[in-house]
């Protein structure tokens, strides 16, 4: 058995250094959501440089998910037994090299390939934060530190869909890749030298797995329970919109249904992730001090899935105002997906907290993988006109067609709630 000090994690150094280290590994997350967000602000630029329709833009993105999805199952493992230090610094550097290979070609197949590897190491990001959370952070915390996390994931969206856009447009699109590839380098550096995966003198009995065995095992017990793929599912219904709409097919949805200049329509679509910026930490604090986690659950569910229908089917006349504030809103109500997580780690042995947050997030992004393409397609269905440069175009109603799978989604969701027990915030024994 572990010794360990009394309250080690009271003292104020460590709290200090505690919120540090997770803030720096936050910032990973915040890099990977840039660029998961990239493609959304230059798709004409990349029909036009690739000679490819909708389709194709939904299949391009979701090779970032082909690798994103699928490896949160062994990130769990990975970080419960080798650490999130040495992990994250080599996945940012992998999420570098994807972007210096979209950012020299003009090949949609390399494309694809740096898409890949930019979803392969973007996998590490969340999962790692919530490690690091869960080493360095006293449990009260942990819901709070995951919309916190959110947080700086989404200004990483706001910065992509308001800063770049521009830049994208002035200097052109492979440069603004070629502008990711170097960040990444600086933020690899400085993780590597800075995070560390404990507080130092302290070996926590939940930080890493023996050995693989019991590794597997912790992740067999995860996997084992309902109420996980409920809970899954859940959180996967309620972040489809920011993966299909927010991060992809939104910027061009504004500005086609209520003829917006396209940084008009970026500034829409960032309103989204400031809605998530400031609703994610306020859902973790108000879960914990209510004792409650499916509660806020329903009732954002609920507000959510109205305001998606209103976003795609109000008049295309709305004041553009009254859509950033629905924008907006939706953002802040949606954002209470992050209380799946905080139910992923309470449901499942606390041992296995690296394997339950990433198992959950791979459940989460599934939709990622399977319903951008979809949209595309449907929109390429009801497509019929293309503009001067080739890139295809679409209408109000193609959009609402295509589109209109994200409020069901969020309805079904909303139906699997009942279907969930209350973790009342604490750990599960078992």
């Amino acid at each position: 058995m572990h010794r360990k000090r009394k309250n080690p994690l009271e003292a104020t150094s460590v709290r200090i250094m505690a919120c540090f280290v997770c803030g720096l590994a936050a910032l990973f997350y915040c890099y990977e959501f840039f660029l998961r967000a990239v493609p959304s602000v230059m798709i004409p630029e990349l029909m036009e440089a690739f000679k490819i329709n909708a389709s194709h833009i939904g299949v391009l993105s979701a090779f970032y998910y082909y690798a994103y999805t699928p490896m949160q199952l062994p990130v769990g493992i990975l970080m419960d037994r080798y650490g999130p230090r040495e992990l994250l610094t080599g996945m940012v550097l992998m999420c570098t090299l994807g972007a210096f290979l979209f950012a020299n070609t003009t090949s949609l197949y390399v494309a694809e390939i740096g898409q890949f590897l930019m979803g392969f190491g973007s996998a590490f990001a969340f999962v790692g934060v919530l490690k690091l959370a869960a080493n360095w952070l006293p449990q009260r915390h942990f819901a709070l530190a995951s919309g916190l996390t959110t947080t700086l994931g989404m200004l990483g969206a706001i910065l992509c869909d308001n800063a770049l856009i521009h830049f994208v447009h002035n200097v052109g699109w492979q440069q603004a890749w070629q502008i990711s590839g170097v960040v990444g380098i600086v933020l690899a550096i400085l993780i590597f030298f800075i995070v560390r995966d404990a507080p130092q003198g302290i070996k926590l009995a939940q930080v890493e797995y023996r050995d693989w065995r019991h590794a597997w095992l912790g992740f067999k017990k995860v996997m084992r329970k309902k109420q996980f793929w409920i809970n899954g599912i859940i959180g996967g219904f309620l972040f489809l919109p920011t993966t299909a709409f927010a991060v992809l097919w939104g910027i061009d949805y504004l500005t086609q249904a209520f003829s917006l200049t396209s940084h008009d329509a970026g500034f829409g679509v960032s309103m989204i992730f400031l809605g998530w910026a400031i609703g994610g930490p306020i859902s973790g604090w108000l879960s914990s001090t209510i004792g409650k986690r499916i509660l806020p659950i329903q009732v954002g569910l609920v507000i959510a899935a109205s305001l998606m229908f209103f976003i795609l089917f109000t008049s295309v006349g709305t004041n553009k105002w009254i859509m950033f504030n629905a924008l907006f809103f939706f953002g802040i109500f949606s954002s209470v997906q992050i209380l799946c997580f905080a139910i992923g780690r309470e449901i499942s042995p606390k041992q296995a907290s690296g394997t339950a947050v990433a198992a959950t997030n791979f459940l989460v992004m599934l939709g990622g993988v399977v319903i951008p393409p979809i949209i595309g397609a449907l929109l390429d269905m009801h497509w019929g006109t293309s503009t001067a440069k080739g890139a295809h175009s679409y209408s109000h109603v193609d959009y609402q067609s295509a589109l209109l799978v994200l409020p069901i989604g969020l309805l079904i969701a909303l139906a699997l709630t009942f279907f969930m027990k209350e973790t009342h915030c604490k750990q599960s024994t078992r």
